[in-house]
């Protein structure tokens, strides 16, 4: 997963993304939109602007499944590795 994404969710923002459509189907924190088309990567960003609630709900997702999928794993596998040295 890219870096910029990553830090949008550490931050508890709403992503707009073009990869991960799987991870951000399940976590629910952002919304994908392909590449190269304009008129989706505008649409995401007006529903954005628009409905101040689908922010906030994005926004408390992002924060849940970064610190949930990415840092919950991380400690845990460290965890595992101190224990087992």
């Amino acid at each position: 997963m890219a870096n910029k994404i990553l830090e949008e969710m550490m931050c508890g923002l709403p992503v707009i993304t073009n990869i991960a459509h799987e991870f951000m189907h399940y976590t629910r924190c952002g919304i994908v939109a392909e590449y190269s088309n304009v008129n989706q990567i505008k649409q995401a960003i007006f529903s954005l602007k628009k409905k101040p609630e689908l922010r906030k709900s994005l926004g408390e997702n992002d924060h849940k499944a970064f610190y949930k999928n990415i840092i919950g794993k991380i400690w845990k596998k460290n965890y595992i590795k101190f224990m087992r040295n």
